[in-house]
Parts: C-alpha cells; sequence; structure tokens
C-alpha cells in the first residue's frame, strides 16, 4: 500500500504540473499564431513538428531503460552502476543527436528548400539540444522522482513562449527557432546541474559492451515509441505535403496540438504508474493489477468524456476570441478530435501494460497499424477536405490502435473493459443534451453525473486508494540526492 501511496502523490504532482502546462501552453496558442499569421506559423509548426520526431529517433528509448533498470540498481546499492549508466547514456546521445541534426537539416534543405536556411539550421540545433536535454530527467523517473521527471515539459512551456515571441519580432522566422534552441539550451543546463551527481564527466566514456544489455531492452520498445511519435509530429509536415497548403498545415497544427496535450498529458500521469504496474505484475498481484488499471479507465474515461464535451460546446468560442480571424477552421477540427481523445485511456493503459508485461511486438504493431492507416486514409481524404479530412483520419486511427493494443494485452491482464464502455457510453448517450442553447455543457454536465451514479460506475471502494494516495500529503524525494 505504501508503495501505491507513493505512486498516487508523485502523479497528483505531475497533474499540478499539467495545469501549469496547459495554462502556459494557452498563452503560447493565443499569442504566437496570431502574431505570425497563418503562413508563417504553418512554416513554423512544419520545422518544429519535423524536429521533434528527429529528436526522438537519437532517444533510444530512454524511459523505458531507466524506468525498469534504475530502481533495481538503487535497491541493490549500486549508485556507481546508476552513474555509469546516465552518463554513458548522455555520451551515446550527444553523438546520435548531432548525427540525428545533420541528417534532419540535409533533409529539411530539400524538401522546405523555399524557408530561409538558417531557420532550419536553428532548428536542427535544437535537435542535437533536446536530444542531450531530455536525459537527465528521463533519469529522475527511474529515481521515483516523477515530478521532478516532469519539470522539463513545464519549463519547456513557460520559456517557450517568450524566446520564440523575441525571436520572432527581431529576426523572423529563424529568429523564432533560435528561441526554439535555446529554450532546449537551458533545459539542457538545469538538466545537468540537478543530476550531476550521476552525469559525471569521468564515466563519459562510450562503454558498449556496459550498454549492450540496456540498450537490447529498450530497443524493443524503441521502434513503437518511433512511430507513435511519427503518428503524432509527422501529422503537420504531412498535410502539408498532401495538401501543398501550410495555412491547412497551421489549422492541423493547432488542433491536433490540443489533442496531443491529452494524450501526452496522459501517458505522462500513466508512466509514473509504471513501476507499480511493473512490480505487481512480477510478483503475480493478478487482483491488485487489475483492481488498479480498472481504477485508471474509469478515471480517464470520466476526463476524455469532458473533455469531449469541453471542445463540443466551447471549441468555437475560444477559436474566435484566442485566434482571431483567419482560424475559423480550427474550431470544425476541434469536436473531431475530441470524438479521438475517448480512446486515449484504453491505448495508453495497454501501451503501458505491453511494457509491465513484456510485449514489444504488441506495441510495435499497433503502432504500425495507427500510422499506416492515417497515410493510406490521409492520402486520399486530405487532397478533398484538408485539415478537417485529417482530423477524421486522426479519429479512426487512434480507435483502431487503442482496439488492437488492448485485445492484445488483454490476452496477458484480463482487466474488464465493461466500466470503461459504461463512463463513455453514457457520454456518448447524452451527447444531444449539448445542443441546448446556452446551458449545453452544465445541463449535460449534471445529467452525465446522475446517469454514472444509476449506472453505478463510481464506487467509493474502487476509488478509495486514490484518495488515499492523495491525502497523504506531497510527493517524498527519493534517497538519490
Amino acid at each position: 500500500m505504501n508503495e501505491s501511496r507513493q505512486t498516487v502523490r508523485h502523479v497528483a504532482a505531475l497533474a499540478v504540473q499539467r495545469v501549469v502546462l496547459t495554462a502556459a501552453g494557452f498563452l503560447f496558442a493565443a499569442v504566437i499564431p496570431r502574431v505570425m499569421g497563418p503562413e508563417v506559423f504553418g512554416q513554423f509548426s512544419t520545422l518544429l513538428a519535423s524536429s521533434l520526431w528527429f529528436s526522438l529517433m537519437s532517444g533510444f528509448g530512454a524511459v523505458s531503460l531507466m524506468t525498469r533498470f534504475v530502481p533495481d540498481l538503487m535497491e541493490r546499492g549500486e549508485r556507481e552502476g546508476v552513474r555509469k549508466l546516465a552518463s554513458n547514456l548522455l555520451t551515446l546521445r550527444a553523438a546520435s543527436g548531432v548525427a540525428s541534426a545533420v541528417v534532419y537539416v540535409a533533409i529539411a534543405r530539400l524538401w522546405l528548400a523555399d524557408l530561409p536556411g538558417w531557420a532550419i539550421a536553428m532548428a536542427g540545433i535544437g535537435v542535437t539540444a533536446r536530444t542531450l536535454a531530455n536525459l537527465p530527467f528521463t533519469l529522475f523517473l527511474g529515481l521515483n522522482e516523477a515530478a521532478r521527471w516532469g519539470a522539463a515539459d513545464v519549463g519547456r512551456r513557460l520559456l517557450l513562449f517568450p524566446f520564440v515571441y523575441g525571436g520572432y519580432v527581431l529576426w523572423g522566422l529563424t529568429g523564432a527557432c533560435g528561441g526554439l534552441f535555446l529554450t532546449e539550451l537551458v533545459i539542457l543546463a538545469l538538466g545537468l546541474w540537478w543530476s550531476r551527481e550521476y552525469t559525471v564527466w569521468r564515466l563519459m566514456k562510450l562503454d558498449m559492451a556496459f550498454l549492450r544489455p540496456f540498450l537490447r531492452f529498450s530497443a524493443a520498445f524503441f521502434w513503437a515509441n518511433l512511430l507513435l511519435t511519427l503518428f503524432h509530429q509527422g501529422g503537420a509536415p504531412f498535410v502539408q505535403f498532401v495538401s501543398g497548403d501550410y495555412k491547412e498545415a497551421g489549422f492541423y497544427s493547432i488542433a491536433f496540438g490540443a489533442y496531443l496535450a491529452g494524450v501526452q498529458g496522459v501517458w505522462k500521469l500513466l508512466s509514473a504508474f509504471g513501476p507499480l504496474l511493473t512490480a505487481l505484475h512480477a510478483r503475480g498481484d493478478r487482483e491488485a493489477l487489475e483492481g488498479w488499471v480498472n481504477r485508471l479507465l474509469v478515471v480517464l474515461g470520466l476526463g476524455s468524456v469532458t473533455a469531449a464535451a469541453v471542445a463540443f460546446e466551447y471549441g468555437r468560442w475560444v477559436v474566435e476570441r484566442v485566434f482571431g480571424p483567419g482560424y475559423e477552421q480550427v474550431a470544425a477540427l476541434l469536436p473531431v478530435l475530441g470524438v479521438a481523445g475517448l480512446f486515449i485511456g484504453p491505448s495508453g493503459v495497454a501501451r503501458l501494460l505491453a511494457v509491465a508485461c513484456d510485449l514489444p511486438k504488441v506495441s510495435v504493431v499497433g503502432a504500425a497499424l495507427q500510422v499506416g492507416v492515417f497515410v493510406a486514409a490521409g492520402a486520399m481524404v486530405v487532397p478533398v477536405m484538408g485539415s478537417v479530412g485529417a482530423a477524421w483520419v486522426v479519429t479512426g486511427a487512434a480507435a483502431l490502435y487503442a482496439a488492437f493494443v488492448t485485445w492484445r494485452v488483454r490476452g496477458v491482464v484480463r482487466y474488464r473493459m465493461r466500466p470503461w464502455l459504461k463512463v463513455v457510453g453514457a457520454g456518448v448517450v447524452l451527447t444531444p443534451v449539448l445542443l441546448v442553447g446556452g446551458f449545453g455543457f452544465p445541463v449535460f454536465f449534471g445529467a452525465y453525473a446522475a446517469f454514472l451514479a444509476w449506472l453505478g460506475v463510481l464506487r467509493k471502494a474502487e476509488l478509495q486508494p486514490l484518495w488515499e494516495g492523495l491525502r497523504r500529503g506531497k510527493p517524498e524525494p527519493s534517497s538519490a540526492g
């Protein structure tokens, strides 16, 4: 129980960070697209999205690796082993980050030949900086300091607005991309300072014999993460390539950014449960494991239905007031992607269990299926329907991905899907209530709560462990110093 409480407290801290991230992201979305205009913002978002994909290619699946091995090394008192692992991985990332940056710049100069060369170069340097900056923070996840792990995202979001805004005002698109690089440089400096006990110069000489067993484990899930990032970050470049219109790419980038914030937020919170679920699976405690999975599915189902209702009811109002003229089409995308958000819970839980239960093939095939459907269907739909068609394709691909990975993982861990189906089904049944003029969402929310109570989905005994963990206070730092 203590293990569960500690996990919940760290998740609560991450949840608070997500609130800060959302507020900072809202400020960025409210100002930057308006200042840049649809055309330049489409160029900027294309460079950003494509550079993030190249950063992931240099990452070697560090989250899975750190979650699996660092707690074990610390439990055995092998602090020096953690230092060597972190320092060697930092050296490896430096080499892979530089290589990825060179490849990125070469490809972007050919593909986006109409964009300034220095803008592409700044985005390329940012690939290297981001690759290095992610590692120290990922180490904290393995050290059971998930809140500090999440600080990288918060720091990036808080710094991105002033650096990108200032850079654009001074030097246009090139300056905005320079702001991306400067953001990553500051985050890298912070991560190296916090992790200075573990990222030490004397252990940075690359030892592949030492790293090989760790890399072999992470490689199993690396390709799945790569495909997921291609789906998440490759949409805007794909829409631009297929439609030939930077504006459509910009519209898609804004709306998909809201959806992606939900996906990444859920995965961030779920990742903090990784060590707990892995331990329960290793001990063979199937009852406790299935109990936590069902709690997570119910809570995530509630959140996704609420988010979808908000997108349906207030999406157009927000777009009109935040983005202004020229961005009306974004409002049409938000309700569609709200439907896609309903599948975040099942796919995220199944993805986490695939790591805990060592099912890399499930992760890889599921991610490939999602990307394949998006590319194949998008190539036919986007030229006709533009960014709106891309949003519908995302919804179909996300539903198929969730169905596949859930089906395969439930072959190993037989958790129940009926509570999640009740939570989401109740929201779907009550969707017409949102059409009530002026009072749609309040009426929907009240009816939804009453319907769930009647269905008996929200049981005190089921949610008690979550409350017990939250009321114990803030996360405790590990003994990692």
